[in-house]
């Protein structure tokens, strides 16, 4: 897993930005808190940083700027297999962040006074301290310009990306970025929903897995069948 970044222009900045966060995520073992994707000012700045992090136990902790949800027992990941993670969080009067395994919200939590986030994006490293980097694979990040709902959630962890979701209600005009990490390139990241932030990696030790096909067979000369183990449709179908 690589610790991307965009710099220096920010994806959410406002204290009272409506986004959502979702990936695909493989959990390969619990030795320490570890974090998936998560933002700030800088990678080692607190005060503005989003992040969401995942203890010894598999269980998430979602932060922002003034709030900590602590890490909730209904929201554990379990290791050895792929599992969906989203975090939302609402624009309203009395805002709100959710925790969504599997498309089922398992945690919410109700705040007010959310600082302003930072410009800087992260996967798979801590923001403010590079020890929490993430034991096992991502795929799929997409960012939202909007609190998605149940409906939207669903859909969008098993679609890659065009279209509108929710019966129509989300737009691609909400999807901020899209990391597929198909470019099997240890040095940068494009963003699949645009031409901004596209992410750029400061480690080498980053490795792109090519996992597509598992099994290939030739029933005759002419036909060729091939078994792959993805469960959306690619940019390329």
């Amino acid at each position: 897993t690589p610790n991307l970044h965009t710099n220096p222009t920010p994806i959410q900045t406002g204290s009272s930005d409506a986004f959502s966060v979702e990936a695909w995520v493989y959990h390969d073992q619990r030795t320490a808190e570890q974090q998936i994707f998560g933002g700030g000012n800088s990678l080692v700045d607190e005060a503005n940083r989003f992040s969401v992090n995942v203890d010894a136990s598999g269980q998430i902790g979602v932060a922002l700027p003034g709030i900590w949800t602590g890490f909730q027992s209904a929201a554990t990941i379990p290791t050895g297999q792929w599992t969906h993670v989203a975090v939302t969080v609402t624009n309203s009067t009395s805002p709100t962040v959710s925790i969504w395994i599997n498309g089922t919200a398992v945690h919410s939590l109700a705040y007010s006074g959310r600082g302003t986030l930072g410009p800087v994006f992260t996967i798979g490293d801590g923001v403010f301290d590079a020890s929490r980097w993430w034991r096992g694979q991502i795929d799929q990040v997409k960012i939202w310009s909007t609190a998605l709902g149940a409906p939207q959630v669903q859909e969008s962890m098993h679609a890659y990306q065009k279209g509108a979701i929710g019966g129509g209600s989300i737009t691609n005009a909400n999807l901020v970025a899209h990391y597929d990490f198909n470019e099997f390139n240890s040095g940068s990241e494009l963003n699949r929903a645009g031409s901004s932030f596209n992410l750029l990696s400061s480690t080498t030790s980053a490795q792109y897995l090519d996992n597509r096909i598992i099994q290939t067979g030739t029933a005759h000369s002419l036909q060729t069948f091939v078994k792959f183990n993805r469960t959306y449709l690619t940019a390329a179908g």
